[in-house]
């Protein structure tokens, strides 16, 4: 166990000298806030791209759970 907090220290202090930890949490935060944004305004924009030529795709109502389900398949598409 001894060995496992010194691995975390090492990385932490690398992450912190390369920026790398910064850059994770911007992304995170860009990606959290994006998530519920999309949720939100996909049925307009699919409307909007799909008038001209006569379609019409309803969708639900967005809501809380959907933009949690976007934000945790975006993460997981991070890595």
């Amino acid at each position: 166990m001894a060995g496992l907090f010194i691995l975390v220290q090492k990385d932490l202090r690398e992450q912190m000298r390369n920026s790398q930890l910064l850059i994770a949490v911007v992304m995170g935060v860009f990606f959290g806030i994006l998530s519920p944004l999309t949720a939100r305004y996909m049925p307009e924009l699919i409307a909007f791209l799909g008038a001209d030529q006569g379609m019409e795709i309803i969708l639900p109502e967005p809501g809380v759970i959907d933009a949690l389900q976007q934000f945790v398949s975006n993460l997981s598409q991070i890595g």
